[in-house]
């Protein structure tokens, strides 16, 4: 009797799942992209854009199979073709506030720029933040990125600057310390 009723209560939570539940869901995630489409249409109609929607729609068109202007984890041939000059130095400043959505958008471009194939058979990217300076969290900025580039990229070289010309020796070792 123990097993029949169990066997009940998995059929009953199957069936209430699959006809009320997803039937919802489907509902719900129509709607969903009903009200994004509304908010795209008129974002670009009246040329009004966020930050995080300037970064998504980088994100978007970049990666569109249609546009193949990023394959797997390489820039495309594409790419350079849509570009009005090559790119051999790609200089990042303030990497700390970087948000993923940045990160996937330049990580293919970096990867192809250091990679010598192209007009020059060199190029070079310099990544420069600090960790302490992290300010955009609240934005998507994630101090993680900066804290782990040596694990995304181990061939990089990485520097450490360890005297500040722009604070007094003092403030510089209290920082410190609260880090």
């Amino acid at each position: 009797l123990t097993d029949m009723l169990r066997e009940s209560r998995l059929s009953l939570a199957d069936y209430l799942f699959t006809k009320l539940l997803l039937t919802e869901e489907r509902d719900l995630l129509d709607i969903v992209d009903f009200i994004l489409a509304q908010y795209d249409e008129r974002a670009f109609r009246d040329r009004v854009f966020t930050h995080d929607d300037l970064s998504y729609y980088t994100f978007k068109h970049l990666y569109d199979p249609e546009l193949s202007l990023i394959e797997g984890d390489y820039v495309s041939n594409t790419f350079y073709e849509q570009l009005s000059t090559y790119t051999r130095f790609i200089l990042i400043d303030e990497f700390q506030d970087t948000s993923i959505i940045q990160y996937k958008i330049l990580l293919p471009i970096i990867g192809e720029v250091i990679s010598g194939a192209g007009v020059r058979e060199y190029g070079g990217a310099i990544i420069v933040g600090d960790e302490k300076q992290s300010i955009y969290g609240w934005r998507g900025g994630e101090r993680d990125l900066l804290l782990n580039m040596a694990t995304v990229m181990p061939e990089a070289q990485q520097l450490t600057l360890d005297r500040c010309y722009r604070s007094d020796e003092n403030i510089i070792t209290f920082v410190n310390s609260i880090f």
